[in-house]
This record gives C-alpha cells, structure tokens and sequence, in this order.
C-alpha cells in the first residue's frame, strides 16, 4: 500500500506545486482533515519554499486533529522545524513570514515558539511592497497582522 502511495505522489508531483496551488489546499485541508498528511507529503517535496511553508501548516493542522498529545507534540516539531528552516534559508519570503505568525496567533505559549514580534514588524515594514504584486498575499497580510 506504502509503494502505491509513493508512486502516486511522485507522479502527481511532475506536474509541479505552485504557490496558489499550496493555497487552495490549505483551505480544503481545514475543512477535509483527512487529508493533511497526504498534502503535506505532496507540498514538502516542492523545491519552492513557500510551497514547503504550507506543507509545514498541513502538519500543524494535523496537530490540532490527532488525539494523542505525543503525535500532536510530533506534527507540531516536524511543522516547526520545516517552516523555520525555510524561513532561515529565505527570511525575505513574506508568505513564510505570514505563515509562521498566523500560527504562532493559534498555538498555547507553553509551546515557546513566539517569534511573533520579528514577523510582524518585517510584515508592517514590507506590505506596500506587495501590494501590486499579490493581492491575495496584501489582503492576508492585512487581515491577519492587522487584526492581532
């Protein structure tokens, strides 16, 4: 079953993971929450990192529906440890940015990932550069930051 599921996701990934792909199935996977892990499968093998940035919130979705507090601590770090190592590697992205700050809004304090401040100040400083550019990203942006 294994094997079929790899061949599967390689042939689904030749056809290529773009952003406002990412997006679309980060709303569906709020709503369909079986489906969290094979998205995250699917985005984590994308080379852009903002793709891999929502493979990341797949599994911090997955968190938030698994009962078990060791596999929620587990999706938690695995997210964790994806998004902050695209945001090390491209700490320019806003989309990354906005990610790690919409969930660090969600997630309890006792976990100690707060990097909120950082991200909201890159955030404010950089939104009219991308007004034009992505709308979608501006209206986000605005909505979350704004909002907190």
């Amino acid at each position: 079953m294994t094997f079929f599921i790899l061949i599967f996701l390689t042939g689904i990934s030749t056809f290529g993971q773009s952003v406002e792909e990412a997006r679309l199935l980060l709303n569906k996977a709020k709503t369909k929450k079986d489906s969290c892990l094979y998205y995250a499968a699917y985005l984590n093998q994308s080379t852009n990192p903002v793709v891999k940035g929502y493979g990341a919130m797949m599994l911090f979705l997955e968190a938030d529906n698994v009962f078990n507090p060791f596999s929620k601590l587990h999706f938690f770090n695995s997210g964790k440890a994806i998004l902050d190592s695209c945001i090390q590697q491209h700490p320019g992205l806003l989309e990354l940015r906005l990610l790690r700050y919409a969930v660090q809004n969600e997630i309890p304090s006792i976990l100690g990932y707060d990097n909120r401040n950082e991200d909201k100040k890159i955030l404010l400083q950089s939104i009219h550069l991308i007004e034009k550019k992505d709308e979608y990203l501006y209206k986000r942006i605005k909505e979350t930051v704004y909002e907190n």
